[in-house]
Protein backbone atom coordinates (compact mmCIF):
# COMPACT_ATOMS: atom_id res chain seq x y z
CA UNK A 1 0.00 0.00 0.00
CA UNK A 2 1.15 3.48 -0.60
CA UNK A 3 -0.29 6.09 1.62
CA UNK A 4 0.27 9.60 1.67
CA UNK A 5 0.85 12.79 3.79
CA UNK A 6 -2.54 15.06 3.52
CA UNK A 7 -1.59 18.70 2.57
CA UNK A 8 -0.79 20.92 5.19
CA UNK A 9 -0.72 18.15 8.09
CA UNK A 10 1.74 19.21 10.84
CA UNK A 11 5.49 17.50 11.51
CA UNK A 12 3.70 16.13 14.16
CA UNK A 13 0.99 14.92 12.20
CA UNK A 14 3.06 13.49 10.00
CA UNK A 15 5.22 11.43 12.59
CA UNK A 16 1.85 10.10 13.86
CA UNK A 17 1.49 8.96 10.29
CA UNK A 18 4.91 7.71 9.65
CA UNK A 19 4.15 5.59 13.46
CA UNK A 20 1.30 4.48 12.29
CA UNK A 21 2.51 3.02 8.82
CA UNK A 22 5.36 1.14 11.47
CA UNK A 23 2.85 -0.18 13.50
CA UNK A 24 1.66 -1.90 10.65
CA UNK A 25 4.91 -2.89 8.85
CA UNK A 26 5.68 -4.76 11.98
CA UNK A 27 2.24 -6.53 11.95
CA UNK A 28 1.26 -9.55 10.29
CA UNK A 29 -0.99 -7.68 7.82
CA UNK A 30 -3.55 -9.86 5.95
CA UNK A 31 -6.97 -9.07 4.35
CA UNK A 32 -9.87 -10.08 6.53
CA UNK A 33 -13.39 -9.13 6.67
CA UNK A 34 -13.56 -6.74 9.54
CA UNK A 35 -15.46 -8.40 13.07
CA UNK A 36 -16.21 -5.74 15.37
CA UNK A 37 -17.87 -5.71 18.68
CA UNK A 38 -21.59 -3.96 19.08
CA UNK A 39 -19.89 -1.20 21.38
CA UNK A 40 -17.70 1.63 20.11
CA UNK A 41 -14.26 1.65 19.97
CA UNK A 42 -14.00 4.59 21.64
CA UNK A 43 -16.32 3.82 24.75
CA UNK A 44 -14.55 0.40 25.07
CA UNK A 45 -11.21 2.19 25.37
CA UNK A 46 -12.78 4.95 28.06
CA UNK A 47 -14.36 2.39 29.79
CA UNK A 48 -11.10 0.40 30.39
CA UNK A 49 -9.94 3.79 31.99
CA UNK A 50 -7.78 5.42 29.37
CA UNK A 51 -8.58 8.70 27.82
CA UNK A 52 -8.35 10.23 24.78
CA UNK A 53 -7.37 13.79 23.96
CA UNK A 54 -9.37 16.08 22.44
CA UNK A 55 -8.36 16.17 18.57
CA UNK A 56 -7.68 12.33 19.00
CA UNK A 57 -9.73 9.32 17.44
CA UNK A 58 -9.26 6.03 19.17
CA UNK A 59 -7.39 3.98 16.35
CA UNK A 60 -7.27 0.30 15.53
CA UNK A 61 -3.44 0.38 15.87
CA UNK A 62 -3.52 -2.40 13.10
CA UNK A 63 -6.76 -1.54 11.42
CA UNK A 64 -10.06 -4.21 11.14
CA UNK A 65 -9.31 -5.02 7.63
CA UNK A 66 -5.74 -5.80 7.83
CA UNK A 67 -6.39 -8.50 10.12
CA UNK A 68 -6.37 -6.24 13.00
CA UNK A 69 -8.41 -7.16 16.39
CA UNK A 70 -11.00 -5.19 17.72
CA UNK A 71 -9.72 -5.21 21.50
CA UNK A 72 -7.98 -2.44 23.47
CA UNK A 73 -4.83 -3.56 23.79
CA UNK A 74 -5.33 -3.16 19.53
CA UNK A 75 -6.46 0.74 20.54
CA UNK A 76 -4.61 3.85 20.93
CA UNK A 77 -5.91 7.68 20.23
CA UNK A 78 -4.48 8.78 17.07
CA UNK A 79 -5.11 12.56 15.65
CA UNK A 80 -8.25 12.86 13.87
CA UNK A 81 -7.00 14.13 10.61
CA UNK A 82 -4.14 11.07 10.82
CA UNK A 83 -6.22 8.31 11.87
CA UNK A 84 -9.77 9.37 9.02
CA UNK A 85 -7.10 10.10 6.22
CA UNK A 86 -5.36 6.77 6.86
CA UNK A 87 -8.29 4.62 7.17
CA UNK A 88 -9.86 6.19 4.39
CA UNK A 89 -6.54 5.25 2.18
CA UNK A 90 -6.39 1.63 3.68
CA UNK A 91 -10.70 1.22 3.01
CA UNK A 92 -10.04 2.49 -0.49
CA UNK A 93 -6.82 0.11 -1.54
CA UNK A 94 -7.98 -3.09 0.41
CA UNK A 95 -11.36 -2.69 -1.44
CA UNK A 96 -11.46 -5.38 -4.25
CA UNK A 97 -8.48 -7.60 -2.80
CA UNK A 98 -9.26 -10.59 -2.00
CA UNK A 99 -9.39 -11.87 2.02
CA UNK A 100 -6.10 -13.47 2.58
CA UNK A 101 -3.89 -10.84 0.26
CA UNK A 102 -0.81 -10.07 2.76
CA UNK A 103 0.41 -7.04 3.10
CA UNK A 104 3.77 -6.69 3.53
CA UNK A 105 4.54 -3.50 2.62
CA UNK A 106 2.93 -0.17 3.58
CA UNK A 107 4.54 3.24 2.73
CA UNK A 108 3.34 6.68 3.27
CA UNK A 109 5.28 10.08 1.38
CA UNK A 110 3.88 13.39 -0.30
Amino acid sequence: FLLTYKSGWTDAQRAAADAKVNILNDADTVLTTPVRSGTSAASRYRQAGNTVPPGSDVDHMVDLPLGGNDTTPNMSPLDKSVNRSLGAQIYQQAKGLPPGTKINNVKIGD
